[in-house]
């Protein structure tokens, strides 16, 4: 757990909320270590149903690491999978198109916002690419490769994974918000 939050506080803009674990409290944040308040405009993902969510997020010097998804039972397929990335502060730099891969394939950015430390947050739908590799996994965890061109100029990264799961007794909603 102590990784996922290293990372996701690199990834500046990027949080993650799901409504039946825990929620954030509107005007709480004080520019340093607490999230600020956001407006429903940042929300980026939203889903309900019997579903069941994996994060993991990595962040190197090396060129390449791995990013771990976490199937829950044999019956979860994936609904929707996402990556996130930041450049790193004060670079005044964006993460080209193709310049993360995942599992050899390049990301193509959806959504390309500048962040407050003269940097920016990346955002990409990779739902065909994790489903491919996730949907015929065993259950458990499955480790995707994820390779960086001038990995000095990127942060971290961030996998989400929402599965549709029908071993789930419960409903439950999963909120991505992003944003700088």
């Amino acid at each position: 757990m102590k990784r996922l939050n290293i990372i996701l506080s690199a990834l500046l803009g990027v949080s993650l909320l799901t409504l039946s674990a825990f929620a954030i409290v509107p005007g709480t944040g004080d520019g340093a270590s607490n999230p600020p308040s956001r407006s429903l405009g940042d929300v980026q993902i939203v889903e309900s149903g019997h579903i069941s969510l994996s994060v993991d997020g990595c962040g190197t010097n090396f060129t390449s690491t791995l990013i771990e998804v976490n199937k829950p039972n044999p019956a979860a397929t994936v609904r929707a999978a996402y990556l996130s990335a930041a450049s790193t502060g004060w670079c005044f730099c964006m993460i080209p198109d193709g310049a993360v891969t995942l599992d050899g394939t390049g990301v193509y950015w959806d959504v390309v916002v500048q962040n407050g430390v003269n940097s920016y947050n990346h955002w990409a739908d990779v739902t065909d690419l994790i489903a491919g590799i996730i949907d015929p996994a065993a259950p458990g965890v499955t480790s995707i490769s994820v390779a960086e061109a001038g990995t000095g100029d990127v942060d971290g990264e961030a996998l989400y994974v929402i599965f549709d799961d029908p071993e789930q007794a419960t409903i439950n909603t999963v909120l991505i918000t992003f944003g700088a």
